[in-house]
């Protein structure tokens, strides 16, 4: 199964320091939601897992990523990234492009991802729109976490007492950097892992719907 989908997130960051986060793997990986790494290799690479649950199944999958292409410049990248469930149940493979652009108050960042989903994964998700649903979800949520992560960083490097130079243009939004939410959709995440039921039920419910009779369809027959 392939999916080619595309997201745009605004980060009330400057350009650069939106990149400096989202190119370094060990800052940028853990805030997708149900992701970690577990080793970085070189400056881009990484190893790490994805978590996900859908019900009662859980599933962890074990790969590996590397971005390419970076041109700090244009603020351009690719990310390609390897998975699979440890227990045989399914495969994951993406390929994403993305793209920072100067914006009003911040930085918006541009992503499109070409998804090949096997095994159980896929049969769990079929059709387009349920993946691009839950795509769209698991990107509100990066961005949130991202947006943090940036202010985070920018007040590290910022000496105590120092002025703007090294900070968001109006701290005081810092809880707002790419989000209306305060803290993370409780129904989206569990604990480290993915709720697939909860992302979809946040989406509507003629999505997760149509995701339950798929889901029990595939039950009956195997």
């Amino acid at each position: 199964m392939t999916v080619s989908f595309q997201n745009e997130f605004m980060v009330l960051a400057s350009p650069e320091r939106v990149w400096t986060v989202l190119t370094d793997p060990a800052l940028a990986v853990p805030c997708m939601p149900g992701a970690q790494v577990t080793e970085v290799i070189g400056q881009h690479g990484f190893k790490g897992l994805v978590s996900l649950r859908v019900g009662p199944v859980q599933l962890q999958f074990k790969g590996e990523g590397q971005l390419s292409n970076l041109d700090v410049v244009q603020m351009t990248g690719s990310l390609t990234a390897r998975g699979s469930d440890g227990k045989g149940r399914g495969n994951f493979s993406a390929d994403m492009h993305f793209q920072l652009a100067n914006a009003a108050g911040g930085t918006q960042v541009s992503v499109t991802t070409d998804l090949v989903l096997s095994g159980m994964v896929a049969q769990y998700g079929r059709g387009s729109g349920v993946v691009k649903q839950i795509a769209s979800q698991l990107t509100d949520q990066f961005a949130k976490r991202l947006g943090e992560k940036v202010l985070s960083e920018t007040q590290e490097m910022a000496p105590v007492g120092a002025g703007s130079a090294g900070q968001l243009k109006d701290p005081s939004t810092a809880s707002e950097a790419v989000s209306r939410d305060s803290g993370d959709d409780p129904r989206g995440t569990t604990g480290d892992s993915i709720n697939v039921l909860g992302l979809l039920w946040s989406t509507g419910w003629s999505s997760l719907k149509q995701f339950i009779s798929r889901l029990f369809g595939t039950s009956r027959k195997s």
